[in-house]
C-alpha cells in the first residue's frame, strides 16, 4: 500500500482524493455549455466576497442566489421575450411567487384574470385568504370594464398570453393600456415566445412554466421570469429568500431543449390544427376550443 510518504505530491492521499476533479486554465472553449454542480464558489479573499455581494465585481457565491447554468438560461429566454433580464426558478408556481413577494404586501391589491392555470387561482386565494391580499378577478375578454377595478392600491395585474386551458387568447395592449401605469404581469407559458411576445404588446413580465414547451421534453421542473433590470433585482431577492430557486442541471436541461423551440413550436402548432380541425367534425365531440380555428371567438385575435 502507498503510503503518504512515498507520494510524489507533497499533500496527502487524504488531501489529493478530496481535492480532485480539476484540470488546469485552458484556453479552448467548451462545444456545449458546462454544467456547474457546486452549491458554492470558491473566493478568494473577503474583499472578493464584498465585491461579488454588493455587485461591483461579476461572480457567484451559493447557487440559490446564482449560478452560470441559471444566468445562461435566463439570458437566452429573456433575448427571446425581448427582456432585459431574467430570473430561473424551481417551477412556473415559484416563478409566481417570487414575484408576488416582489411586487406586492398585505393589504394591497391584485387584478388577475377569471380564467386563469388553476393553481395560480389557488395561490391568489391563499394569500388573500391568509395574507390579506385584496384579489380582484376580471373577464380577460372586456379590456375597457377592468379601467373601472383599477384602484390607488392595485400593484399588479395577472393575465394569460393564451389561457389554460381553454385556450382564450388575451388582447394584451387593450389590458396594458386600460390599466394603465399598473405592471402587467403575463403567463405566456402556452405562447412562448415562438408565437407571441408580450413585451412588445405592452406587458411589464413575462413568466413561463419551462416544464411545458421551453424545454419540451417531460424532464425538467422549472420556471422562469423575464422583465426590467430593476424589477427582477428584487425578484431574485425574493427567489433566493423563499428558496424557489432551481437547480444548474434543470437549468443546463432547458437551455438544451431552448435550442429546439423553434422546431418544435412549429410542428406543435401544424399538428394541433390538424388535430382540431378533425374533432371538430367528429360526431361525437361537443366543442373544440382552439384559436386557429375559425369558429373560436378569438379566432381573429390570435392571427395578429
Amino acid at each position: 500500500m502507498t503510503t503518504p510518504q512515498e507520494n510524489s505530491s507533497p499533500l496527502s492521499e487524504s488531501t489529493l482524493a478530496a481535492r480532485g476533479g480539476w484540470v488546469g486554465e485552458f484556453t479552448t472553449r467548451t462545444s456545449s455549455p458546462p454544467i456547474y454542480m457546486t452549491t458554492a464558489f470558491d473566493i478568494h479573499s473577503l474583499e472578493q466576497l464584498d465585491a461579488v455581494a454588493s455587485g461591483q465585481e461579476k461572480g457567484y457565491i451559493y447557487t440559490r442566489d446564482g449560478n452560470p447554468n441559471h444566468e445562461a438560461f435566463a439570458n437566452d429566454v429573456a433575448r427571446l421575450e425581448g427582456a432585459e433580464a431574467g430570473v430561473v426558478t424551481a417551477s412556473g408556481m415559484g416563478a409566481l411567487t417570487a414575484v408576488l413577494m416582489a411586487m406586492v404586501k398585505s393589504g394591497e391589491h391584485v387584478l388577475a384574470a377569471r380564467v386563469l392555470y388553476g393553481r395560480t387561482g389557488q395561490l391568489l386565494n391563499h394569500l388573500a385568504a391568509s395574507f390579506g391580499l385584496q384579489v380582484t378577478y376580471f373577464d380577460v375578454a372586456d379590456p375597457e370594464a377592468l379601467r373601472s377595478l383599477v384602484t390607488p392600491e392595485t400593484k399588479l395585474c395577472i393575465v394569460e398570453s393564451i389561457s389554460n386551458p381553454l385556450l382564450e387568447v388575451a388582447d394584451l395592449p387593450r389590458l396594458a393600456a386600460a390599466i394603465g401605469s399598473v405592471p402587467l404581469l403575463v403567463d405566456s407559458t402556452f405562447g412562448t415566445p415562438c408565437l407571441i411576445r408580450p413585451i412588445e404588446h405592452g406587458a411589464t413580465l413575462v413568466w413561463h412554466s419551462v416544464s411545458k414547451y421551453l424545454n419540451g421534453h417531460g424532464d425538467v421542473m422549472a420556471g422562469v421570469v423575464v422583465g426590467p433590470h430593476g424589477l427582477l433585482r428584487k425578484i431574485r431577492a425574493m427567489s433566493s429568500l423563499y428558496g424557489v430557486n432551481a437547480n444548474p442541471f434543470e437549468s443546463w436541461l432547458a437551455s438544451r431543449g431552448l435550442r429546439t423551440l423553434p422546431l418544435r413550436m412549429e410542428r406543435v402548432s401544424q399538428t394541433a390544427l390538424t388535430v382540431a380541425a378533425f374533432l371538430e367534425q367528429h360526431p361525437r365531440v361537443t366543442k373544440v376550443f382552439y384559436p386557429g380555428l375559425a369558429s373560436h371567438p378569438d379566432h381573429a385575435l390570435a392571427q395578429k
